[in-house]
């Protein structure tokens, strides 16, 4: 992330080129290979092969595997030189995050394994394809996340128009799970949890709803910058959403502030518990006969999960005293 480089260090070119060899030794780039034949570089500006040049006499020279260390660099690894790096920190059970796990070994499975250990050739093999619109970088985070309740999914490989509704923003994979952990107001309604997909399949699993204390956010960059011109537009596609107006936000970026607000929503939570049976009549015709058998179960589990939560939050309040 930091690139091994002190925040009061100036990066400038010389420290830049050092940087890239240190990684080189360390043997970052040991057992990578990469396609010579589609990077050119002119000038000392790498492009694609086949980019147009300056001049038709400008000889374009395929990249060095001592220029691939500095190509990488504010993209595989010294991610805070040259981008606006936004991170969120969203805690789950170990039990779910080996479920994501599952999920990101079973995308490498179809471009990594040609066969199965037993020899039988795998059906869903093919090339990796880097689509912008349709399986760009981003989609796998936004459906990681998605797989444990953490927002919703997209749609790889979609096609017109279905596409244009699937597209990955990658500011919103930073914005989106973050608000959606932190939306509290979902859990004043023990039927609102009960009757989402998603939501009621992960507290039935794992005792554990994906809106809770602890995900919190930092923003992150190397200010002292002679190399990388740090702008501050990040597209959201969105009007509503400025990533620098969101990370000014308390329970957002403070852990003390974060507690706080779900301990306050917990506490209104049980204040204006309802009883099984008031639900019961309000939802009498909404209501089927597997509802009934199955709510009251779930309705008593709910609230000892608010409970246990605000025990949490109080616990972890009174240790930053």
């Amino acid at each position: 992330m930091d690139g091994n480089l002190d925040d009061s260090s100036v990066l400038d070119e010389d420290l830049l080129k050092k940087i890239a060899t240190q990684a080189q030794t360390l043997g970052i780039f040991k057992n990578i290979e990469y396609h010579t034949e589609s990077y050119a570089r002119e000038g000392g500006v790498f492009t694609r092969e086949g980019s147009k040049q300056e001049s038709p006499n400008d000889p374009i020279i395929l990249m060095p595997e001592d220029d691939f260390a500095t190509l990488n660099i504010d993209t595989h690894y010294a991610l805070k030189f040259g981008r606006s790096v936004f991170c969120s920190r969203i805690p789950v059970p170990k039990r779910l995050f080996e479920k994501a796990m599952d999920f990101y070994n079973g995308l490498n499975d179809k471009y990594a394994l040609k066969n199965y250990p037993s020899g039988i050739p795998n059906p869903t093999y093919r090339n990796y394809r880097y689509d912008l619109y349709r399986n760009s970088c981003t989609h796998p985070v936004v459906n990681v996340l998605a797989a444990m309740g953490i927002g919703e999914p997209l749609k790889v490989d979609a096609i017109p128009p279905e596409w244009y509704f699937n597209i990955a923003v990658p500011a919103l994979s930073f914005a989106d799970p973050v608000l959606s952990f932190n939306d509290a107001d979902k859990l004043r309604s023990p039927l609102f949890i009960y009757r989402h997909p998603l939501f009621s399949k992960i507290f039935n699993e794992y005792n554990w709803i994906p809106i809770r204390q602890g995900g919190v956010v930092e923003y992150i960059t190397h200010k002292e910058n002679q190399v990388y011109f740090l702008s501050r537009n990040m597209s959201t596609r969105r009007e509503d959403l400025d990533l620098f107006e969101l990370i000014k936000r308390p329970e957002l970026t403070d852990v003390r502030q974060n507690l706080i607000y779900f301990q306050t929503a917990y506490e209104r939570i049980l204040s204006e518990k309802m009883s099984l049976k008031q639900i019961l009549q309000q939802n009498e015709i909404a209501f089927s006969w597997k509802d009934r058998k199955e709510f009251p179960e779930f309705y008593g589990r709910y609230y000892k999960y608010i409970e246990a939560q605000l025990a949490d939050v109080n616990s972890r309040l009174s240790s930053l005293k």
